[in-house]
């Protein structure tokens, strides 16, 4: 085999990052669609009816219902990136996500530029990045409207606990000790072997690494996937577990029960994977995703609606999952990573 770059065809490695970026667009629109009908301020009829009822009353829980259409109006500002925070007048979360998601826009910009001039189809890291902020910035958005709104976190089954210390609870002893979530690692290695079955070029082999257009040596090249499937599962166990299970698995609980509400929820977390990394159609991961959106919407109930154990769960099969598959079939990588082997 020639020592010249080794590519997959786009048959094999998917689409381009400026195609990735229309996917991303696509599931955006389709869970802001989702969350305007969810959220959306108009009441039902029997709603409207009850709100007369208790107008004509006096109850004090018309201002209640008055207060959770605010909450209702921030959601549908956030569904613009820093919009919802805008709206309530969070200065902080207004310049760290404005700043955040900005930058990480322009670095995808330039890295899409290099995709194109090296005529790669890359995974565009930043643009993924900067998806699952936006993802956050709903969950931050609806608490603090609550919050703001004069409603008890604990009482609406919304976690409380600040943005540090769920970014760090993948790491904490009494999360990673319980079985819920070593155990998701586990199973992470084992479907990161499994999935690789037919081992191409051995990791051994490698002799240098394109990443973030630069080549670089196998030790540094595995430094930088390293860091790049270390901060993606960071920001999906965060950013997905905040969202899916902190806002829409809290409302489906709120509005079917339990039970459906957890069925209801682990659909669309389902139907959210439909699409892979690369943009690619993946209905297989979207019933796997079904499942997974299954056991950590139970995990978070089991641990009254706290998302430190979902969260550490999530991490840990994903970041195992990427780990193992890049050691057992590096040119078989989830980031369409281009390497050069030594032989």
């Amino acid at each position: 085999m020639s020592n010249t770059r080794q590519r997959k065809t786009a048959e094999n490695k998917g689409i381009s990052t400026k195609q990735t970026l229309a996917n991303y667009f696509m599931v955006a629109v389709l869970l802001s669609s989702f969350l305007i009908c969810l959220f959306s301020a108009e009441n039902t009829q029997a709603d409207n009816q009850k709100i007369d009822d208790l107008q004509t009353d006096r109850d004090p829980a018309v201002a209640q219902l008055a207060r959770y259409q605010n909450v209702q109006t921030a959601l549908r500002w956030s569904l613009i990136p820093s919009a919802g925070h805008w709206y309530l007048d969070d200065e902080e979360e207004i310049r760290w996500y404005g700043g955040s998601l900005l930058s990480l826009t322009a670095l995808g910009l330039w890295l899409d530029d290099e995709n194109d001039e090296l005529d790669r189809d890359q995974v565009n890291l930043f643009w993924l990045m900067a998806f699952k902020g936006w993802e956050l910035s709903l969950f931050t958005t609806y608490r603090n409207a609550l919050i703001k709104n004069g409603f008890d976190l604990n009482q609406w089954g919304v976690d409380d606990t600040p943005l540090d210390q769920l970014f760090t609870a993948p790491f904490q002893r009494q999360t990673i000790s319980d079985p819920w979530v070593w155990g998701a690692a586990v199973f992470g290695a084992a479907v990161g072997l499994l999935q690789s079955p037919d081992r191409g070029e051995a990791y051994s082999d490698i002799k240098d690494v394109e990443i973030f257009a630069d080549n670089a040596n196998r030790t540094w090249g595995t430094v930088g996937y390293t860091a790049s499937a270390f901060a993606v599962s960071l920001g999906a166990g965060v950013a997905e577990e905040a969202l899916w299970r902190g806002v829409l698995q809290n409302q489906m609980e709120h509005r079917y029960g339990k039970d459906k509400g957890l069925w209801w929820a682990s659909g669309l977390f389902g139907s959210a994977h439909l699409l892979g990394l690369n943009g690619s159609a993946n209905l297989r991961g979207g019933v796997f995703a079904t499942a997974a959106g299954y056991y950590l919407g139970h995990l978070f109930q089991r641990n009254h609606h706290r998302l430190a154990k979902p969260i550490a769960a999530h991490f840990w099969y994903n970041f195992a999952a990427m780990t193992t598959a890049f050691l057992r079939n590096p040119e078989d990588n989830p980031f369409g990573i281009d390497l050069r082997y030594d032989f």
